[in-house]
């Protein structure tokens, strides 16, 4: 125990409290860091976020709840403030639960929470025919209207927070793939030799030897064992070279061991697939395009020779 010198038990327990605060803080922040308490998190800040609106909130309901405990006193509370009314297990006097406002207000509160409201509504209508559709009317008010405004606008901030949290993702994962791209595009423009905007088979092999560009292709989950075979998977054209869109986009497609044997694989597939078809369909065009010109040939020939007989069939 730590005990702060000249000070009293009492001066040193509130030095403790103090201590424990601000250890508290330290592991609400561990918490943050921690990817498990998310969810926690987000709904914590979801309703820091919305500490203003229930602020309102609650002072719209204490307006309310006191212009009601005021019509209470003067209806209920002051004619019949000796009439005794069971509440549950308990029997309270009129005067106990609304002989002033603030008893008034406490107990409008409790009928707010539905606790024991159906005793003390038939009790006071005994009293005082028609206070209990006053009840009703109070209680639909704020359970049902105001109370339900308070769930939300926590929900709105929830929401709002985590609409906020995925932007934010968004906007990092964007400025990383950006800073990435400007990365590999340096690498390649340090491997292209022949300054030719292409990289050849042997210009890949020679870079691969630099330890800096190596270290750089780790930090992006690349292995040496991936970055040998690299080439081979992106030329999936067979042409012998690559392209800086190729380079950077099949980089960054290969991030990760997981996704380095399927996901890249697949995506060079999909582009041989999509070559060889745009391929056949320019065959296909052309060989419509020569069958058209030769049935446009074949037109006119015919037309030229039925001309040419015209004059003849005339004379004869």
């Amino acid at each position: 125990t730590i005990v702060a010198f000249g000070q009293t038990g009492e001066e040193s327990s509130s030095f403790l409290s103090v201590l424990r605060l601000l250890k508290g803080f330290r592991v609400a922040r561990v918490l943050r860091l921690l990817r498990l308490f998310k969810e926690l998190w987000l709904m914590v800040r979801g309703l820091i976020g919305s500490l203003r609106v229930l602020f309102w909130t609650w002072v719209l309901l204490a307006v309310i709840i006191y212009m009601f405990a005021i019509v209470l006193v003067q209806v209920v509370g002051q004619p019949q403030s000796e009439h005794v009314l069971d509440v549950g297990d308990m029997s309270l006097t009129v005067a106990q639960l609304c002989g002033n406002v603030p008893r008034a207000m406490f107990t409008l509160f409790q009928l707010m929470t539905t606790e024991g409201w159906a005793d003390i509504s038939r009790g006071m209508e005994n009293l005082s025919p028609g206070v209990s559709f006053m009840f009703v009317f109070f209680i639909s008010l704020t359970t049902f209207a105001v109370m339900n405004v308070v769930v939300a606008a926590i929900v709105d901030g929830v929401v709002g927070e985590a609409f906020a949290v995925d932007h934010d993702c968004i906007h990092q994962s964007n400025e990383k793939r950006k800073e990435s791209t400007v990365t590999l595009y340096q690498i390649f423009r340090k491997a292209d030799k022949d300054g030719n905007t292409v990289l050849s088979r042997e210009e890949y092999t020679e870079i691969l030897k630099d330890e800096e560009v190596m270290g750089i292709l780790r930090e992006f989950e690349i292995s040496p064992h991936l970055a040998a075979e690299l080439f081979n998977v992106l030329d999936y054209d067979d042409s012998g070279h690559l392209d800086p869109k190729e380079f950077v986009e099949g980089c960054l497609q290969a991030q990760g061991e997981a996704r380095a044997d399927t996901m890249i694989k697949m995506h060079c597939d999909v582009m041989r697939l999509s070559s060889d078809v745009a391929s056949a369909v320019d065959s296909v065009e052309k060989y419509f395009a020569q069958r058209a010109a030769n049935v446009a040939l074949g037109i006119d020939i015919v037309t030229r020779a039925v001309a040419a007989r015209g004059p003849m069939a005339k004379s004869f």
